[in-house]
């Protein structure tokens, strides 16, 4: 983005110095053909600057809305995984150790942030796998992606 600024900040400084120029030309009435190259090229650098400065604007509400589609689909499939959760019938402490598993923290990541022992977590997550009906971290994973990934 800054380089977009700044390219129109070049743009601008070209089309003063061409102005300025221009008005001197102007003003000692030597209206040549250097003085209407002068013109053209001040009539195309300010096309370009306005057409840098309206692509600029475009491509920052594009983002905008990108933006805000991601965070919708983030919500949705914050919902549908604690939905899912519900589902499997997890406990609280469950519920916050699957989701650090999904967000892809180490067991020993995990204990340290709980401040339980890596044999407690061990533990935990044997009984998500169990309740989730899977067998290791991947495929807890996976049920979610799956979902958002088929689009049948």
């Amino acid at each position: 983005m800054i380089y977009h600024y700044s390219k129109f900040l070049i743009y601008s400084a070209i089309i003063a110095f061409f102005i300025h120029d221009l008005w001197v030309d102007y003003s000692n009435q030597e209206t040549n053909l250097h003085f209407y190259l002068e013109l053209l090229f001040v009539v195309l650098v300010g096309w370009l600057l306005f057409h840098q400065f309206y692509t600029l604007k475009k491509i920052q509400l594009e983002l905008l809305s990108v933006t805000k589609t991601v965070k919708n689909l983030q919500g949705e499939m914050a919902n549908y995984i604690n939905q899912t959760f519900d589902k499997w019938q997890l406990t609280n402490a469950e519920h916050d150790i699957a989701w650090l598993i999904i967000k892809g923290y180490s067991f020993k990541e995990i204990a340290h942030i709980r401040k339980v022992s890596g044999k407690t977590i061990s533990q935990q997550t044997s009984i998500i796998y169990k309740k989730s009906n899977v067998s290791n971290r991947h495929e807890l994973m996976s049920n979610f992606l799956e979902e958002f990934i088929n689009f049948k």
